[in-house]
């Protein structure tokens, strides 16, 4: 049994409520929820059912959100990292930049490095892990139960799936929560304003330079369009994201296909039809091994799993709201039926 309309939307009201009116001191209740919210897509089921995540696994999440926002912000009237804590520096920002400045390691090889991970995660249960369901009228738990110490949490039944039903909408609400509560810190205010676009220092965006992944989609496709299968020479091309931004704001290396513009443009924010999946998992399956080493010798994250899961989340999401999928230019779409589902079951 999945949770009931009316379930879900309690669910959904309580994380508003903790938002509103939970207390903040730092950063990291922000971070803490975006975290539960992705491993909730990434490794959650589509049942109703507890899902258990390590505090390694989501310190990797601090890590990876925090990683961008570790470097100085470029300031006109002075440079310096913003700060995430009321008083001191945020300790998980002073790790990340220490390890930034003693290591000459990529993200995609950071997230994996143990003494790093392990240094974050000591914070994550320090910090935030046991706070954050804390109200002005006491503990309310129901995302986790509340203990005070412990390597893992066990989300309660329904709420995994409650993360992934409305991922968006909590991402959006939460990241637009962390941004105010950073813009209105004091010790920020000398250095942000009005030129810079602090959403995007700090959450990244869609216009991302994404030029690195063309001389390996130009092999992989032969220089073809990835969607209408025709060639790409004297036509404006574009890498675009074959799981659209807007569904899932991550950029791993194997979500990238090279298109027309025309193409891409008219798809927009659509999921590829059927066809255009079971291309891209063929393509993912017969040349894994050459996208990898390509992708850890460019220092390009990815991660194949957590881009099949996601996927497969975005593809269940969408045919249980009934949504159009994307054929080919000229608008042509089509309804989402469980198809789609049989690909990833060979």
């Amino acid at each position: 049994m999945i949770p009931s309309a009316e379930e879900q939307l309690q669910f959904f009201h309580k994380i508003q409520l903790l938002l509103e009116e939970g207390s903040f001191s730092s950063t990291y209740k922000y971070a803490l929820l975006l975290a539960i919210a992705d491993l909730s897509v990434e490794k959650g089921e589509e049942l109703n059912s507890s899902l258990r995540l390590s505090v390694d696994s989501i310190a990797r999440k601090f890590i990876f959100y925090y990683w961008r926002q570790s470097i100085p912000y470029p300031s006109i009237n002075e440079e310096g990292v913003l700060f995430q804590n009321n008083g001191k520096q945020a300790g998980v920002i002073k790790i990340i930049t220490n390890y930034q400045l003693e290591n000459n390691r990529p993200l995609h090889q950071a997230i994996h490095d143990p003494v790093l991970i392990n240094s974050v995660a000591k914070v994550v249960r320090t910090m935030p892990l046991w706070r954050l369901q804390k109200m002005p009228s006491g503990i309310v738990d129901f995302i986790y139960e509340q203990t005070t110490s412990g390597s893992e949490i066990v989300l309660r039944e329904g709420v995994a799936y409650c993360f992934r039903v409305f991922h968006g909408h909590i991402q959006n609400m939460v990241q637009g929560a962390w941004l105010r509560w950073v813009r209105k810190l004091k010790h920020n205010h000398s250095l942000l304003g009005q030129l810079k676009d602090l959403n995007e220092f700090m959450f990244g965006s869609e216009r991302a330079n994404l030029g690195n992944y063309v001389p390996m989609l130009i092999e992989l496709q032969s220089n073809t369009c990835f969607y209408c299968d025709k060639s790409l020479k004297g036509n404006k091309s574009e890498v675009d994201h074959f799981l659209p931004w807007s569904r899932y704001p991550v950029d791993l290396g194997h979500n990238f296909v090279l298109a027309h513009s025309v193409c891409n443009r008219d798809k927009n924010d659509l999921l590829p039809a059927v066809t255009h999946l079971e291309n891209w998992i063929n393509r993912n399956d017969s040349n894994q091994s050459q996208m990898d080493q390509y992708f850890c010798e460019n220092n390009l994250l990815h991660d194949i799993d957590t881009s099949v899961s996601i996927t497969k989340w975005a593809y269940d999401k969408t045919e249980l709201l009934g949504g159009d999928v994307w054929l080919s230019k000229k608008n042509q779409t089509c309804k989402l039926d469980d198809s789609w589902r049989i690909l990833f079951s060979k």
